[in-house]
């Protein structure tokens, strides 16, 4: 009766799901019953979003549409639990503006796409202190060190906790100090106010790791390239069926494998312009099929929303039907050395 109930949850939770589907995420800076989202529809058609329950299990979404340019304002608390500290929304179109704010604060700010573990800021002229509110979208224990830079010792740590919570830190800062590098080691977003509760903007960056394993890598994505995952190999058998596929396209199958939580960061969406790793990685591939048991299909994005339920649900199995291998990727390019990826020059240029 489980799996027939997942099943039913899949199907359901797939129609709302799409490859191209944007995530917006965001700490709440006011309790829940004083926050509010004012969404904007900027297009001439009516668009959908959904609520989500992030890292939750089970997983829910509440469905809402807007109508052409239409604006409605929301009070998060409908959604939400009392003691809820953050929010997720997911639509399919980018003409839908998101804004939450509080009641009676006055704080305003926009939800954002922001998630890769690596972020700076620069420091506005004058500024003693900065709030940050961040929130752990790595959906297990997470770190974030925070450093001035060019100024060696300057450093500060703060763990997140495992749950989808907002964690609040004030960080004075030191004389000389103009640029502010966030290290995370999962997947992570947040704000950043100057002492004025003026937001100063958070820069998404490349993260690059120190070193890469002695597996060979593989990059697997769906024909419309919108959505990638990597998978490691170190099978000798699998190695060479999947370089077969490589070769020849028309020998593509798809791949049946066992995903875990994980905060090592190679398996990341290179499609992304940040190459966003996800929250979870290939711990065991498998073997190759011509086709597999619906409830392990789906996409990358769709386990990283789901992550813990999909665990208990599929075992971890994924075998997603319309991923297939594209290309072996080099270490430099899972490592995302400045030599892979121009957006890395500016992050070494200030961290090296």
């Amino acid at each position: 009766m489980k799996t027939l109930l997942w099943l039913g949850l899949f199907i359901a939770i797939c129609s709302s799901s799409s490859s191209q589907a944007e995530n917006y995420y965001s700490p709440l800076l006011c309790p829940v019953g004083e926050s509010f989202l004012r969404i904007e529809n900027a297009s001439g058609s009516i668009e959908s979003f959904w609520f989500q329950t992030f890292g939750s299990s089970p997983f829910f979404e509440k469905h809402y549409e807007l109508g052409p340019k239409e604006t409605r304002v929301l009070a998060i608390g409908s959604d939400y639990t009392a003691d809820s500290s953050a929010i997720a929304i997911k639509t399919h179109n980018e003409n839908l503006k998101f804004t939450a704010f509080c009641k009676t604060k006055g704080h305003s700010w926009q939800l954002e796409k922001l998630n890769s573990p690596w972020k700076s800021l620069k420091i506005p002229p004058q500024s003693k202190r900065i709030s940050f509110h961040l929130l752990n979208l790595a959906q297990t224990k997470n770190r974030i060190s925070i450093e001035f830079e060019f100024l060696p010792g300057q450093t500060q740590s703060l763990p997140l906790s495992e749950g989808f919570a907002t964690n609040t830190i004030e960080v004075l800062i030191p004389q000389g100090a103009r640029r502010i590098l966030l290290r995370g080691q999962g997947r992570w977003t947040g704000k950043a106010f100057s002492e004025l509760l003026k937001e100063i903007p958070l820069q998404d960056e490349v993260q690059v790791l120190q070193q890469a394993s002695a597996y060979k890598y593989f990059l697997f994505q769906s024909p419309g390239g919108n959505d990638s995952f990597v998978v490691p190999m170190d099978n000798p058998k699998l190695i060479e069926q999947t370089l077969e596929q490589i070769r020849d396209p028309q020998k593509r199958r798809l791949l049946v494998a066992r995903v875990g939580k994980s905060l090592e960061s190679t398996n990341r969406d290179m499609l992304s312009a940040v190459k966003t790793p996800w929250s979870w990685s290939v711990v065991e591939a498998q073997n190759y099929a011509d086709f597999a048991h619906i409830s392990c299909d789906g996409t990358p994005s769709v386990v990283e929303e789901r992550l813990n339920e999909w665990l208990i649900n599929t075992g971890g199995t994924i075998c997603f039907w319309n991923f297939r291998v594209v290309r072996e990727l080099s270490h430099r390019e899972i490592m995302q050395s400045p030599w892979s990826s121009p957006l890395d020059l500016e992050s070494l240029r200030h961290k090296h």
